[in-house]
């Protein structure tokens, strides 16, 4: 009886892992060029979640009755037209004919299959609109601008030993020194990290298929993550044949990398036990390197600067409400302190007295007894 039970569960197992297989063969490879090994196929989920998720979306435009070699395909077409207008895109996707389009298919649903493969290829929603356009622009125009303040003035670079040096003979340097309320956020806190932001912050971290959402916050306590690193990172491998601006997929890797720290070992253990329970690929962090100086600047993220320091606003802002909290929050080593110091005198109050408690009606007991 138990093992008529267990059976159907393993068979659903089994089929589940053949199906990530399999698009790791076609979808990973065909439209991202992601090769997918043994050691990273819980990651395969994500971009399975997001395929099906947008199969789902455009039901009704034949989408659903496409198998995942058609889908590459489509994907495959519009990587060759994306120099071409959205227009001339359009017509191209009608003359190919694919199998599950319906023969004399709509403007919308044209439209609505070349939004499917955009979104699904460059994870962006796309604005098809005016027609006159190029898929770079269209891309362009989803994207957050880059900031004019991103740029990185010669004097201020400096290399790791000459900022250790410097730290070591003036404590108090410019990036230690606090803000004044004219005074823009130019570098982050040492210890500003997915870590931080959840155990101190008590931000709670969401995933996203679209680069739009990335780095954004759902009021003071949800912060959107993009979940495709490896994607990202072989797209900025060929980021000069593709639609996107200039630096914008290193800058994206980057704070990636950022917040999940690739150079602490403990900090890729807890990267790789994010991917494994939220079915999220973050390798690329892992394996993205970045010097110590460049990823506390600002400067550095144009496109991404205004984010981060909005992100980095509601960290410093955060207050501890919890006991959880108040153990890993220690920018505040007087606070901390004189807190911790009163719980274990209450604590120790608190044992005392139940001794004394305890030993009073011993003693009570042992005279009635007598």
């Amino acid at each position: 009886m138990l093992l008529r039970t267990i059976r159907p569960y393993f068979r659903r197992l089994v089929v589940a892992r053949e199906e990530v297989q399999v698009v790791g063969r076609q979808l990973l490879l065909g439209v991202w060029g992601i090769h997918l090994n043994g050691k990273a196929q819980h990651y395969a989920h994500s971009y399975l979640d997001h395929c099906n998720e947008l199969r789902s979306l455009f039901d009704e435009d034949g989408l659903s009755r496409a198998n995942r070699t058609e889908i590459v395909e489509l994907v495959g077409l519009v990587k060759h037209s994306q120099h071409k207008t959205i227009k001339e895109i359009e017509d191209e996707i009608r003359k190919a004919q694919f199998r599950w389009m319906a023969p004399f298919a709509g403007v919308e649903s044209i439209r609505n299959v070349l939004n499917f493969a955009i979104r699904l290829w460059l994870f962006v929603e796309p604005d098809l609109s005016d027609q006159t356009l190029t898929l770079a622009e269209v891309v362009e125009r989803t994207l957050p601008r880059k900031s004019q303040a991103g740029r990185h003035p010669k004097h201020h670079r400096q290399s790791k030993t000459v900022s250790k040096v410097k730290a070591s003979v003036f404590p108090f340097a410019p990036e230690k020194l606090p803000r004044g309320k004219d005074q823009s956020l130019i570098y982050l806190p040492e210890d500003f990290s997915e870590k931080s932001l959840t155990r101190k912050g008590a931000i709670k971290l969401e995933w996203s298929s679209y680069l739009s959402d990335h780095l954004t916050l759902t009021g003071k306590s949800r912060l959107r993550i993009f979940r495709h690193a490896s994607a990202i990172q072989g797209h900025s491998k060929l980021s000069a044949s593709l639609p996107y601006p200039p630096g914008f997929l290193q800058e994206t890797e980057r704070t990636l990398a950022l917040l999940f720290d690739p150079v602490g070992k403990d900090t890729s253990k807890r990267t790789r036990r994010i991917e494994k329970k939220n079915h999220v690929d973050l390798e690329a962090a892992i394996h993205s390197l970045i010097t110590s100086d460049a990823r506390l600047d600002l400067r550095t993220y144009p496109y991404w600067q205004e984010r981060l320091r909005e992100i980095c606003r509601v960290y410093e802002e955060a207050q501890p409400k919890s006991l959880r909290q108040w153990w890993f929050d220690r920018r505040n080593r007087f606070n901390w302190a004189t807190l911790w110091a009163a719980i274990v005198v209450f604590c120790l109050t608190l044992i005392f007295g139940v001794i004394s408690s305890v030993t009073g009606i011993m003693q009570v007991y042992a005279s009635f007894r007598a």
